[in-house]
């Protein structure tokens, strides 16, 4: 043992200074909260660029670095402004330490963020900033947000118990319903549920004084992962939250955004912005990143990634099915970020359409996938499709018993193999017609390349099918498929290509 580590006063002293940050951050917190709940304060003014300050105070900001001047403006978001208008970059936060509290950790830096950016009182602003470092500052905020939803959880259990008692006078049986996940125990032990999560976007002082005085809006989008875009069902409520906040930064001189991303099985931030010009600048535009787990790769290509994801894992060695789905959820998380972040940037900059092309990468998916699993490619330029036997097949699909020299007998093959595995006919109904029966039902636009080319596709399939004679089971439900595509497309512009 060392020498001053078996000194009691050590001890005393380490103690004492973590009780005066604890009381201080405590005390920074209700004088906080106080102005923002007194109507008669002001305590914002114009936007300012995060990215100025955290030069000032020293802090880790990395910026989105183009690879080449040619690509600036992909990278960067527009494409005819001056590089220093825009800026997309992450900044270093207080590093989570437990796992399960990221969502915590996502509204924390949000707000710090955005009241540092519209707090008109610099110093103060830059406190915040700092604060974003300090851990007692954030278990602070913490503890009171579990108080929160600790009260919430005590008065929707009682009305959970009055409902039961009334249940049971009425019918004479016990009502099952358990008021899940607002319990106690939920709330202590388990992860920030959704539910959680909005509760405390729509009672939080700060956020509500930032929503009213600032315009700021703050939104929860636990569904903007790339993975849940390119291969689920997609949210219309997503897709009509980035549509409203990309007429809203057109619209307006200056416009703040605070998203909230999930991405597969974590939280991270966004805060996006429009800064209205100055005498010395133009209009400028600002997204930053935060992550609580601090993994910096806005920069890095895929194999960075995997490293980083690599390093941060290396005590999972097992090779059992949970700890693999644990790599590979961590690993995805990490491609999603610089992602979200990219999608995110563009929404505030404008520079294209957002949801159409979201709309694109989804359904472009299932073409893929199709092309991929049958070795026959749509060529968009000549309406044709083009037989690659090399093009995209894995070691599983070549493996399978196909003849040299016989495309067609071979596409029966994979097809009916990719309808089994990939795509039953069920799953286009739903994936694919059902999402264009949603998009239509709430106003949005589909874009006429995807409608072209599902009339072309479905076309194109069924005629084969003929022409080779393939009867089975799979095939032959095909044609519920055929009949629920045809009635989607008569609905929809652009499908008579």
């Amino acid at each position: 043992m060392s020498e001053f580590s078996a000194d009691p006063q050590f001890f005393e002293s380490i103690a004492a200074e973590l009780v005066d940050s604890v009381c201080q951050a405590r005390e920074e917190l209700e004088s906080l909260h106080n102005i923002m709940s007194d109507p008669t304060s002001s305590p914002f003014g114009s936007t300012r660029s995060i990215s100025e300050l955290t030069s000032e105070i020293g802090v880790k900001l990395e910026r989105k670095i183009a690879r080449d001047a040619g690509t600036l403006a992909l990278e960067v978001g527009l494409p005819s402004v001056d590089q220093e208008s825009v800026f997309l970059g992450q900044i270093k936060a207080l590093r989570q330490r437990n796992n399960g509290s990221c969502g915590y950790y996502t509204i924390f830096n949000s707000i710090q963020m955005m009241l540092a950016r519209h707090l008109s009182d610099k110093n103060m602003a830059i406190k915040q900033l700092r604060n974003m470092q300090s851990s007692a500052y954030f278990w602070t905020y913490f503890h009171y947000w579990k108080r929160i939803l600790h009260d919430k959880a005590e008065t929707l259990m009682q009305e959970v118990e009055a409902e039961r008692r009334t249940h049971f006078l009425e019918t004479g049986k016990h009502l099952t319903r358990t008021g899940w996940p607002w319990t106690h125990k939920d709330i202590d032990t388990g992860v920030l549920e959704r539910l959680f999560m909005l509760h405390l976007l729509s009672v939080d002082p700060c956020i509500r004084r930032l929503s009213a005085d600032c315009q700021v809006r703050f939104e929860s989008l636990p569904e903007l992962g790339r993975g849940s875009l390119l291969f689920n069902c997609l949210s219309v409520n997503t897709l009509k939250t980035l549509d409203t906040a990309s007429k809203e930064f057109t619209a307006h001189a200056s416009h703040s955004q605070a998203w909230l991303i999930g991405q597969t099985n974590h939280w991270i931030s966004v805060v996006s912005a429009k800064i209205p010009p100055s005498e010395q600048v133009g209009t400028r535009y600002e997204t930053i990143l935060c992550d609580s787990r601090n993994n910096f790769v806005l920069n890095k290509s895929m194999d960075e990634i995997e490293q980083v994801a690599s390093r941060r894992l290396h005590l999972l060695t097992g090779t059992d099915m949970w700890t693999q789905m644990r790599r590979k959820l961590y690993l995805e998380s990490l491609v999603d970020m610089p992602f979200s972040a990219s999608l995110l940037h563009d929404c505030c900059t404008s520079r294209r359409d957002v949801v159409q092309h979201i709309l694109e990468m989804h359904f472009d998916t299932f073409f893929n996938s199709y092309a991929r699993h049958t070795m026959h490619y749509f060529d968009e330029d000549h309406g044709e499709e083009v037989y690659c036997p090399a093009a995209g097949l894995d070691k599983e699909a070549l493996s399978r018993n196909l003849l040299p020299g016989s495309p067609g007998q071979n596409w029966t093959t994979l097809f009916h193999h990719w309808l089994s595995e990939y795509y039953p006919p069920p799953v286009i109904e739903t994936n694919v017609c059902g999402m264009l029966d949603r998009l239509a039902a709430h106003g949005f636009q589909v874009p006429s390349r995807i409608v072209g080319r599902l009339a072309q596709w479905r076309r194109k399939v069924s005629a084969k099918l003929q022409t080779f004679e393939a009867v089975n089971s799979v095939f032959d439900r095909l044609s519920e498929t055929w009949s629920r595509i045809d009635e989607v497309l008569e609905t929809l512009p652009g499908s008579a290509v």
